[in-house]
């Protein structure tokens, strides 16, 4: 008779876990050093606006000082020359949009509704300029609107400048709720 053969198992492996791994996004070191490096340098870049604009919006009540002409020490540019006018009743000053209190002035651009509308809207705003350009400004803050926009009395060289815009009749008088229209 023949010789019976003993059938022999194969040793048994561990069953394996699942391993979750990172995929590998840079292959070489050198590409990942060179990705790091410029990833840094974009972030400093992205930094850089805000690090410059020094005129970050201040808490209700906050007085800003005053504006005056003259240069300011170390070279740096006035207050004053950093203003810039966007309408007859809004002010920008850095990032800062200062809507002044009191009045209302036409719309300006393409949100007038009408001829006369834009029209009136350049006087209120060229008017506007030329009072700011002509002494010390002050900005006597009070709150924010929901427009994000910082609410506040404006002053040259202690007149507020709203009862000045409404004299001239460029603008009205205004302590919210719903405006009337300027075209005919």
């Amino acid at each position: 008779m023949g010789s019976i053969l003993r059938f022999i198992r194969p040793a048994r492996r561990p069953a394996r876990r699942f391993v979750h791994r990172m995929p590998r996004l840079f292959f070489s070191p050198r590409i990942r050093r060179m990705a790091f490096r410029y990833a840094g340098f974009a972030a400093l870049l992205a930094m850089i606006p805000f690090l410059l604009d020094l005129d970050h919006q201040a808490p209700p009540g906050t007085p800003l000082g005053t504006m005056s002409g003259s240069a300011s020490p170390a070279g740096s540019p006035s207050l004053r020359d950093r203003i810039s006018v966007y309408d007859g009743d809004t002010i920008r000053l850095g990032r800062e949009r200062i809507r002044i209190v009191g009045l209302d002035t036409p719309e300006y651009g393409r949100n007038a509704r009408c001829r006369e509308e834009a029209l009136a809207a350049e006087r209120a705003k060229r008017e506007l300029q030329r009072l700011l350009a002509s002494g010390t400004v002050a900005l006597h803050r009070q709150g924010t609107d929901r427009y994000d926009r910082t609410l506040a009395r404006v002053t040259v060289d202690g007149r507020d400048v709203a009862p000045a815009l409404i004299e001239k009749g460029l603008a009205r008088p205004y302590y919210g709720g719903r405006r009337a229209g300027w075209c005919g």
